[in-house]
């Protein structure tokens, strides 16, 4: 019980971190994409 608990625990923190990597890649991005474009004009 204790560790399939701590395996979900686990799995969630991990869920949590890719959700916020992802987040940090996709404004990263945004960020150079809106660099390139004001370099652009």
């Amino acid at each position: 019980m204790t560790r399939c608990n701590a395996g979900n625990r686990i799995t969630a923190i991990n869920n949590l971190f890719d959700c916020f990597n992802f987040k940090l890649f996709g404004i990263t991005l945004t960020a150079h994409g809106h660099l390139s474009l004001s370099h652009l004009k």
